[in-house]
C-alpha cells in the first residue's frame, strides 16, 4: 500500500513539473516571442545569444540548460540534479515544438493583453514546479552554487543575472518592449506567489472568554481542530483567566465563527493571517497519542484550573 502511494505521489510530481515546464515554453513562445518582449531568465539570456551571435533560441537554452545542469551535478549532488533534470530536457523540446506553430503565435494582437498572460503562464508554470520541490534548472544553479560555497544571497544573484540580462537587452530593444518585459516580470512575481500559497491559508484566532472551556471542547470535537489554552489576566480588572489559541484552514473560518457565537457572542477574538504553519494537523499526521507530543509533561486536566 506505502509503495504504491508513494508512485502515485511520485507521478504527481512528475505531471506537476511537466505541466509546468509546457507552461513556461507556452509563455515564451505563444506571447513573449510573438510581441518581442524583453525576457529574463535563460529565455533573456538565449535572445541576447540569438541577435548577437545568431545562435537559435531552442539551441541557446539547450546548452544552458546542459551546462548548468552539470554545474549542479557536481556542485550541488545527485539529490539536486534529480530534481532538475526532467525541467533541463523537457523545457527545450517543449519550447522548440511550441515554436513552430503559427496558431499559438496569433494568439493575440494586444501587446499588453499578451504581456500579462505571459507573466500568468510563467508564474502558474514555475509555482506548479516548486510546489512539489522541482527545479526548472538554467539559471536558477548558478545563484545557488555561489550561495552554497561565498554564501552570497540567491535572490541578489538573481535578480542581478535578471537587470544585467534586460540592460543588454536594451541596447537593440525599443523602450515598449522593455516596459512590456517589466510587466509580464511584476505578473509573474505576484502570479507566483499566490500559486505557492493556494490551498496553504491558514488563520490564528486567540478568542478571549469567560466560557473558554466551552470554546475549546467545540473546536475540538465539532471543527475536529487542535487547540491551546493561555493562562491570561484582563489589564483593567485583573481577572484570571484562558484564552484559546486555535489555527484552522481559512475555509473553515465561517464554522469557527458561528460556534463562538453560538457559545459566547460577546467573546473577544483576534484574527490574523498565518503564512506558514507546520507540525500535527497540519504537515504531520493527525491525532497523535497525547504521550507523542508530550511525553514527560503533565497532563493538563490533572493541573489545578484557573
Amino acid at each position: 500500500m506505502e509503495k504504491k502511494t508513494g508512485v502515485i505521489e511520485t507521478g504527481g510530481q512528475l505531471g506537476a513539473v511537466l505541466v509546468g515546464n509546457g507552461l513556461l515554453a507556452l509563455s515564451a513562445t505563444a506571447f513573449a516571442l510573438p510581441h518581442s518582449f524583453a525576457m529574463t531568465g535563460v529565455n533573456g539570456v538565449a535572445l541576447v545569444l540569438e541577435h548577437y551571435l545568431g545562435i537559435s533560441m531552442a539551441m541557446s537554452i539547450a546548452l544552458i540548460n546542459g551546462i548548468t545542469f552539470f554545474l549542479g551535478l557536481y556542485f550541488l549532488g545527485k539529490a539536486f540534479a534529480l530534481k532538475t533534470v526532467v525541467s533541463t530536457v523537457v523545457y527545450p523540446v517543449l519550447f522548440q515544438l511550441f515554436s513552430q506553430s503559427e496558431m499559438l503565435a496569433a494568439l493575440t494582437r494586444d501587446r499588453f493583453m499578451a504581456a500579462v498572460m505571459a507573466g500568468i503562464l510563467t508564474g502558474v508554470g514555475l509555482g506548479l514546479v516548486m510546489r512539489v520541490g522541482g527545479s526548472t534548472g538554467g539559471l536558477d544553479i548558478p545563484p545557488l552554487i555561489l550561495h552554497k560555497y561565498f554564501r552570497w544571497s540567491v535572490a541578489l544573484v538573481i535578480n542581478g543575472i535578471s537587470l544585467g540580462t534586460l540592460l543588454i537587452q536594451a541596447f537593440y530593444s525599443d523602450s515598449e518592449q522593455i516596459l512590456y518585459g517589466v510587466i509580464s516580470t511584476l505578473v509573474t512575481g505576484v502570479v507566483l506567489n499566490q500559486v505557492l500559497l493556494y490551498g496553504e491559508e491558514n488563520i490564528q484566532a486567540l478568542i478571549i472568554s469567560r466560557k473558554h472551556k466551552e470554546i475549546n471542547g467545540a473546536i475540538q470535537q465539532r471543527l475536529q481542530r487542535g487547540s491551546t489554552l493561555i493562562p491570561i489576566e484582563t489589564g483593567y480588572h485583573h481577572v484570571l483567566g484562558k484564552a484559546v489559541l486555535c489555527v484552522l484552514p481559512a475555509r473553515e473560518l465561517g464554522s469557527l465563527t458561528r460556534e463562538i457565537q453560538a457559545i459566547d457572542p460577546g467573546a473577544f477574538v483576534i484574527m490574523a493571517n498565518a503564512r506558514e504553519v507546520r507540525g500535527v494537523g497540519f504537515t504531520l499526521a493527525k491525532d497523535p497519542a497525547p504521550e507523542d507530543l508530550w511525553a514527560g509533561e503533565a497532563r493538563a486536566d490533572r493541573l489545578d484550573e484557573i
